[in-house]
């Protein structure tokens, strides 16, 4: 392997962990600011003697660093009690029924514990991640079921990456190849990349943590790591980041040049330094013997 190509795979690879360590942040974030909000005796009270005051309670915690697009709360019965994050004409789209049938509701019900729901294509339009957590009485029977929905794409806000290769990207990918974010534009249409990407199928299918170079991807050499995060009840997606070879060959070597003007610079200033220097010298001493004389 050439040296350019090893500097384009280290580079890679740190952007890849990068992406990586901040979309297991944010998740984490979202899980822990759910289970927080669970055990607040703050927000027991308040659902219990005014679902209004609850209400502002959670709308403040939608402003919360990596928290939800949209907070709700169900009874034990499945019954929608008060939804927080969304504008007035949102929530009126909302269906205020039951939601005892929902997958969060049935599985945090059943285990007792933070529950997350399989990704779920929101609306027609985004990927969305769903957090519930029970909110025990203090018989610790449960009586509410505290949910947070929040856009996929969102795990790739606020990430920043000082690169020399301005054509560093990443997608995340669900368990069945469909895409449901990238850091570079939004998803606009449900697109499934397994069929297009064999590097894709090929991890989702093996389920491990892949390096790989491809030649020829789209006409032209693409350096790809693919990585599977694991958000637990068999739920999964898998993060893949990639590179041109081409243009950062480009970069490098571009680089490597001016590096070499640099030095042939520092090269020809030197000479020229101890030149004069050595010439000075030569009439000083010669100065130094006429005197003698």
């Amino acid at each position: 392997m050439r040296l350019s190509e090893q500097k384009v795979l280290s580079e890679l690879d740190l952007y890849h962990e990068g992406v990586l360590k901040n979309a297991q942040e944010k998740i984490k974030n979202k899980i822990n600011i759910i289970e927080v909000n669970s055990r607040s005796s703050y927000l027991y009270r308040a659902l219990n003697a005014n679902v209004n005051e609850a209400n502002n309670i959670l709308e403040d915690v939608v402003k919360w660093k990596d928290s939800f697009d949209m907070l709700i709360v169900l009874d034990v019965k499945g019954n929608l009690l008060t939804i927080a994050g969304l504008s007035a004409a949102s929530k009126s789209k909302i269906i205020h029924g039951n939601y005892a049938t929902r997958d969060y509701f049935i599985n945090t019900i059943k285990t007792k514990k933070t529950y997350i729901s399989k990704l779920l294509y929101a609306y027609g339009n985004y990927w969305s991640i769903t957090v519930s957590a029970p909110i025990f009485d203090q018989s610790g029977n449960i009586k509410y079921i505290l949910v947070g929905s929040d856009k996929l794409e969102n795990i790739f806000k606020n990430f920043n990456f000082n690169s020399r290769f301005s054509n560093l990207y990443s997608v995340l990918v669900n368990q069945d190849g469909d895409l449901i974010a990238q850091n570079q534009q939004p998803v606009k249409e449900k697109i499934n990349l397994s069929e297009k990407d064999q590097f894709i199928k090929n991890l989702i299918k093996n389920g491990k943590d892949k390096f790989s170079i491809i030649k020829n991807y789209k006409k032209e050499k693409v350096f790809v790591r693919g990585s599977v995060l694991n958000l637990g009840n068999n739920n999964k997606f898998y993060i893949f980041s990639y590179l041109p070879y081409g243009s950062s060959q480009q970069t490098l070597e571009s680089i490597i040049i001016n590096i070499r003007y640099i030095y042939l610079f520092i090269f020809i200033f030197a000479t020229v330094v101890f030149v004069f220097t050595w010439l000075l010298a030569m009439i000083i001493i010669k100065e130094l013997i006429n005197n003698k004389k």
